[in-house]
């Protein structure tokens, strides 16, 4: 399933977006989209990678070819005299001690030796409730929440370049009368639950409907 990972803070579900005099709490869609286009069951070759988050290079995304998962790394500063007491060990160029049984990557600077200790969390697999749908070079993960509704991500490449974009209603200009929504109530809380058809899911799209982005590169 999606999980709208630490990395990107991506919270799907946006609150107090004022559009005219009404609030949007949350905003779900109700089928899978683009409805118009058939879903998928493999990302294609010329998406599958790694990619390294801009300005944060211990952030890393992977696509294969039925999942996305990320990965960061988290630094240890371990001083040389630890290592010299017996308190860490360095083998086969990895130093061990600091997870059981598990020797870890290091560079040594100066007195200092500094671990990565690799972590790694699905983002995305497909089964019944995870389901992409492609339109061109761009390609939606649409997730189920709570066996009814679906939040919707956005991710494409271009060259070198990895994008990964959600939609947020808070921020100014959100194309909300685009995506033919009708108020309900879900779990106590008010939504705005979307059902667009094609035309307006493409001008939902034409108006930067996808409108939070996050940058990632090879």
């Amino acid at each position: 399933m999606i999980k709208w990972i630490f990395l990107l803070q991506c919270t799907i579900a946006s609150s107090y977006f004022i559009y005219g005099q009404e609030s949007i709490y949350t905003l779900y869609f109700a089928n899978p989209s683009p409805q118009h286009i058939e879903s998928s069951i493999n990302f294609p070759k010329d998406i599958q990678g790694c990619y390294y988050k801009n300005n944060d290079s211990l952030i890393q995304i992977c696509v294969t070819k039925d999942s996305i998962y990320t990965s960061f790394s988290i630094v240890f500063s371990i001083p040389n005299k630890e290592i010299k007491v017996g308190k860490y060990e360095i083998i086969d160029n990895l130093v061990y001690g600091i997870k059981k049984g598990t020797g870890l990557l290091y560079k040594e600077i100066n007195d200092t030796v500094f671990a990565f200790l690799k972590q790694t969390d699905l983002f995305f697999k497909f089964n019944e409730k995870s389901i992409l749908k492609i339109d061109s070079n761009r390609y939606y993960l649409n997730e189920l929440i709570n066996e009814k509704y679906y939040s919707i991500l956005e991710i494409s490449k271009n060259e070198n370049q990895f994008e990964v974009r959600e939609y947020d209603p808070q921020i100014k200009d959100f194309p909300i009368e685009d995506l033919q929504t009708v108020e309900k109530n879900f779990q106590n809380q008010k939504i705005y639950l979307a059902n667009p058809n094609k035309k307006n899911w493409n001008s939902f799209i034409e108006n930067n409907g996808f409108n939070d982005q996050t940058l990632y590169h090879k």
